[in-house]
């Protein structure tokens, strides 16, 4: 039934963002309280992407998921005025997404290097002296008109 997921998990969340102990687990430990006037019924849904990342650089290869992992909380004021027909739980909802990251790390060789760097020189000469060329010939013009 596909590929086995690996044991490496890489979190790109907000709670991995901000340095938590759980950031390669997001969903461990995890709880949530829900307060309202209904006694804490509500609908809880979880929706956590996975998404297939190749890292490869010059002596590593490095196959992991990235993790993105959002929930939200529907009080059951909002599903009675808006008709939803679910049900107050917990939905949990995994996406594998079938586009994979190719991360890959590496140098151009010196030629390409060099060859740009030319290139941004000589760019640089041709403004300059299109804008020098520019104001004498204007500056130029305007002394004739003064005369």
């Amino acid at each position: 039934f596909g590929k086995k997921l690996p044991s490496k998990v890489v979190a790109t969340s907000p709670t991995a963002a901000k340095g938590k102990s759980n950031a390669h687990r997001p969903m461990e430990g995890r709880m949530h309280i829900i307060e309202n006037q209904m006694g804490g019924i509500a609908l809880e849904s979880i929706q956590v992407k996975l998404i297939p990342t190749v890292s490869s650089g010059f002596f590593f290869e490095e196959q992991y998921y990235q993790m993105s992992v959002i929930d939200h909380t529907i009080q059951p004021e909002t599903m009675v005025n808006q008709g939803v027909s679910m049900q107050p739980g917990l939905t949990l909802s995994y996406d594998v997404t079938p586009l994979a990251v190719h991360h890959d790390e590496g140098r151009d060789n010196f030629l390409v290097f060099l060859s740009s760097l030319i290139g941004i020189v000589g760019g640089c000469f041709v403004t300059v002296g299109l804008l020098t060329g520019c104001l004498v010939h204007s500056a130029q013009a305007v002394a004739k008109k003064v005369d």
